[in-house]
């Protein structure tokens, strides 16, 4: 018998996961399709999709080609070609998916890659759906603001990422996922020269449960 693990919150250990303390499962009723969440996040921010791999560096090939292997493992896989870029090309991002068929729902993981000054390109962390879903919510509440999105939401620079906050452009983004009663919740906050531009507590549309999955 298998039993699944599914993921619930930011960066995942050595892989950048974060595996959950207890089993997991997506079922029940079918949700919003997860890719509208990453649709939504890279037109807000303006982040560029590219579908040719003629575009992509042997560097980030070889970069990519490890990250999709290490998270097969967890059943993560892809499923198209493109790529989304951004900070003039010097960054990128994609999803992983995993499909549950008895429940009709999406499960992913969006890898995120810098490109260093030498040409070579490092993973700098692998974000969630639940983070996704919530930076697209921020996102579309913070459009109207004439604000650099770009900048403020999505990941950027080489440092260390501490914990549940990643460096942007021009500050940070804190996130956590909660688990409980069979509900999540991300509560996301963004920073700007150290003051809170912007803090929300999203209830994901996710179908979670902490019952264990028994089998395939």
């Amino acid at each position: 018998m298998n039993r699944r693990n599914f993921l619930h919150t930011g960066s995942l250990s050595a892989l950048g996961l974060s595996l959950p303390t207890g089993l997991l499962s997506l079922h029940g009723i079918k949700t919003q399709n997860s890719h509208t969440w990453l649709q939504q996040l890279a037109v807000a921010v303006g982040a560029k999709r590219r579908s040719s791999m003629l575009i992509w560096s042997d560097a980030l090939r070889t970069s990519m080609l490890q990250t999709n292997t290490e998270l097969a493992t967890h059943g993560f896989l892809r499923e198209d070609t493109a790529v989304y870029f951004y900070s003039a090309q010097s960054y990128c991002f994609y999803p992983l998916v995993m499909r549950h068929a008895a429940s009709g729902t999406t499960e992913f993981l969006v890898p995120v890659f810098g490109r260093r000054s030498d040409g070579q390109w490092k993973k700098l962390l692998v974000l969630t759906s639940f983070q996704i879903e919530a930076l697209a919510h921020a996102a579309t509440a913070l459009a109207g603001q004439e604000l650099p999105l770009q900048e403020l939401l999505l990941p950027a620079g080489f440092a260390a990422f501490q914990g549940r906050t990643y460096g942007t452009v021009e500050g940070s983004v804190v996130t956590h996922t909660q688990l409980c009663n069979g509900r999540s919740s991300t509560d996301l906050q963004v920073l700007r020269g150290g003051k809170t531009l912007y803090t929300s507590t999203i209830q994901s549309q996710h179908c979670l449960s902490t019952a264990p999955v028994v089998g395939d």
